[in-house]
């Protein structure tokens, strides 16, 4: 199942709810769609979503808000967010704005997608 929006797309793969993100999205209506995509798989019963940043090289303001929001959504539903594919760059930004400790984030595997889904399922 694949559903696409600009910049975001969403699959399940291995069970798991995948929210991937292209680009660089910087403004509202460029990230609003991550934030209504973890709403709605949440809705459908996901209760862990993992967020590929692979293909992000800069977080702004908004997509730091939409993770942030989506954090919420999920640990409210008794789940969780997770990070994979996270660039050094967005590490930095992450760290500097302190949500680096409450996301986790993909560390083996050189934090791939798969790394994250087996980490969920390690967990589950």
């Amino acid at each position: 199942m694949n559903s696409q929006s600009n910049h975001v797309s969403q699959r399940i793969q291995d069970g798991t709810a995948v929210v991937s993100i292209s680009g660089d999205p910087i403004t509202l209506t460029e990230v609003a769609p991550l934030g209504r995509k973890i709403t709605n798989l949440v809705n459908t019963g996901a209760r862990t979503v993992v967020v590929d940043l692979s293909q992000v090289n800069h977080v702004g303001a908004a997509m730091l808000g939409e993770l942030a929001t989506g954090l919420k959504t999920t640990r409210s539903a008794g789940g969780d967010l997770r990070l994979s594919g996270v660039s050094r760059r967005v590490r930095k930004v992450l760290a500097a704005t302190g949500l680096s400790r409450f996301f986790k984030q993909a560390e083996m595997g050189n934090g791939t997608t798969e790394a994250a889904i087996r980490n969920v399922k390690k967990v589950a």
